[in-house]
């Protein structure tokens, strides 16, 4: 993982449902939170809890001056400035960009001021793995399905019409054959994420991620997927993420000040400060090889408190803190809430003993 490059947007979005983690961690008021800022989604939709701090950690910098960015809009603009300058397009988000740039930390500023294009596009749509996953619902998705059939898939069904529509309309041979091109190892590494974020990988990436699809487009959740409708539509559709809602706007606003980031990986900001109650560690696990992941455990044993609540993902790698330290972690049972993030293979929550 270190030989990939940290000087852009990998994630402009966080493609980890916010609603599964404050429902499975459940934080009270007054708590210490590290959380691993990918796009900065997650760490800001935890601020609803009011926690006394949450630090937010990457070793992705432009990640943090994303996350930056963002509490930024909540901090100093209205709840209708803040959402249209990060999803729409507009040359207003200049104008906005520019009476908030002085209150940026200085390499935040020095990196947003030459992000001009990024800016008025609306920043969600920045990263590389948005661009990719756009490209799929721009180029590819039209050589399969009309616009039609495609809002059909989120029209309102029974479970079983659902199935019928995803078994004879949907998953036509093209589907299949052009979804297993494009979201095959080598595709997805070179244009969507990075080759070295699936080193750990043994399984065929297409197929993982086919069978992943057909369950969750087959299923009438779908009709509720923002996450889906950003990748096939273009924009969040049928719902927001967390963090983008009107009604937990204020609540972020009203802590943002509990915010707090730092540079670098998970484990030097525990070991400087080891008091923390919670943990979000996005699905950061996927990437280190096992003996690095027991490093990382063995580190987690030594410097949290019992009592202490982890949450992560695991995707194409089985990565769990009980396997491999029962006799200091124990599997919590998992919300009962449809993951959004369909692809994941599964989401986990653990506790300290």
């Amino acid at each position: 993982m270190l030989k990939a490059k940290f000087d852009f947007i990998r994630y402009a979005n966080c493609w980890e449902d916010a609603d599964m983690l404050l429902s499975a961690l459940q934080l009270p008021a007054g708590c210490r939170i590290l959380s691993v800022a990918s796009a900065g989604d997650n760490s800001l939709a935890m601020l609803s809890a009011a926690p006394e701090r949450l630090t937010v950690v990457d070793v992705n910098p432009v990640q943090l001056f994303l996350t930056e960015l963002k509490a930024l809009c909540i901090k100093k603009l209205t709840y209708e400035e803040f959402f249209k300058f990060l999803t729409t397009n507009s040359n207003k988000n200049l104008k906005i960009y520019k009476l908030l740039r002085n209150e940026l930390t200085v390499n935040a500023r020095i990196y947003w001021d030459q992000q001009t294009v990024s800016i008025e596009n609306g920043i969600i749509y920045a990263g590389k793995f948005e661009k990719y996953l756009l490209s799929f619902g721009k180029i590819i998705l039209p050589l399969i399905h009309s616009k039609k059939i495609t809002r059909r898939l989120f029209e309102p069904k029974s479970a079983l019409q659902q199935k019928i529509f995803y078994n004879h309309t949907w998953n036509n041979y093209r589907w299949k054959w052009l979804f297993r091109i494009f979201f095959n190892r080598y595709v997805l590494g070179a244009f969507g994420r990075d080759p070295e974020f699936l080193e750990q990988v043994d399984l065929k990436v297409s197929s993982f991620l086919n069978d992943r699809s057909a369950l969750h487009l087959s299923s009438k959740e779908v009709q509720s997927n923002y996450f889906l409708a950003y990748m096939l539509l273009g924009s969040f559709t049928y719902g927001l993420p967390f963090y983008l809602r009107e009604e937990n706007f204020f609540k972020i606003k009203f802590n943002i000040d509990a915010l707090e980031m730092k540079e670098g990986y998970a484990e030097v900001a525990l070991k400087l400060n080891g008091n923390y109650s919670h943990f979000n560690f996005s699905n950061i696990f996927e990437y280190m090889p096992l003996k690095t992941f027991k490093e990382f455990g063995n580190m987690l044993v030594a410097h949290t408190r019992p009592q202490s609540q982890f949450a992560y993902w695991n995707l194409m790698v089985t990565r769990k803190l009980s396997d491999l330290f029962p006799q200091n972690f124990v599997k919590q049972t998992p919300p009962a809430l449809i993951d959004k993030g369909f692809f994941y293979k599964e989401f986990i929550t653990e506790t300290k003993i």
